[in-house]
């Protein structure tokens, strides 16, 4: 049976974690509308979320390192997944709304004539729909 400060622990740095990945697939789907201010909002208050669960987790780790034993359970495990879940969803958000600022627009079909094509989805792609990215 673990602790209540233990299950206390985990559950925050789970719910932290989740706020996190939520703010950031919020900030995607709001720089993919083009409002780019209100999606770096949203990143910047997932950065927040996830600096709480960090700071929760350094707790443990600092107590281990002292060499006060910290429990193990299922639940730390849960709340260690969601941590490194979030942290990927963070990055690749940001590689994400970066593309879109870059580019300004969503890929399109290619409406040119193969011959005419020089984004080259016409080679690489045998469908009738190519995506092309000018």
């Amino acid at each position: 049976m673990i602790s209540e400060d233990f299950a206390l622990t985990c559950v925050q740095m789970i719910s932290n974690s989740g706020s996190a990945k939520s703010c950031y697939i919020e900030a995607l789907q709001k720089a993919k509308s083009k409002e780019y201010e209100e999606a770096e909002k949203l990143m910047q208050e997932g950065d927040d979320f996830f600096a709480q669960a960090h700071e929760v987790h350094g707790t443990l780790l600092q107590k281990e390192a002292s060499g006060e034993k910290v429990e193990f359970a299922l639940i730390l495990m849960h709340a260690e997944d969601q941590m490194a879940s979030t942290e990927l969803a963070k990055v690749l958000a940001r590689e994400l709304i970066e593309l879109y600022q870059k580019t300004g627009k969503e890929p399109r079909s290619c409406r040119k004539r193969n011959s005419d094509c020089i984004c080259g989805s016409f080679k690489k792609r045998r469908f009738k729909k190519r995506i092309c990215c000018l």
